[in-house]
């Protein structure tokens, strides 16, 4: 089995009142995104952040650029939110 290259992305900044209300459109805005294979999203209560985890079937370098990018716009597009957000790369 090959490996699908995928990215997980952290966003700070964001309550968990404000990720629980706008999940189900973000999800259902990752639906409508032909890149976006297997995503994944949840509130991680230990480090109160979103964590959202994407698949893509290309496997280029730029691959977490082109992540960070996709996924900033669905985010900004589907959660209300107060503060000023921040999105990061994690490493597994």
């Amino acid at each position: 089995m090959v490996k699908m290259p995928g990215v997980k992305i952290g966003v700070s900044g964001l309550t968990q009142a404000e990720v629980e209300e706008g999940l189900p459109h973000l999800l259902d805005e990752f639906g409508h995104r032909s890149r976006i294979l297997i995503p994944q999203a949840y509130w991680d209560e230990l480090t109160k952040r979103l964590v959202i985890s994407v698949g893509y079937e290309i496997n280029e370098s730029f691959i977490e650029d082109v992540a960070m990018d996709e996924i900033w716009d669905c985010v900004i597009a589907t959660i209300n939110f107060q503060e000023e957000i921040h999105f990061e790369i994690l490493k597994e």
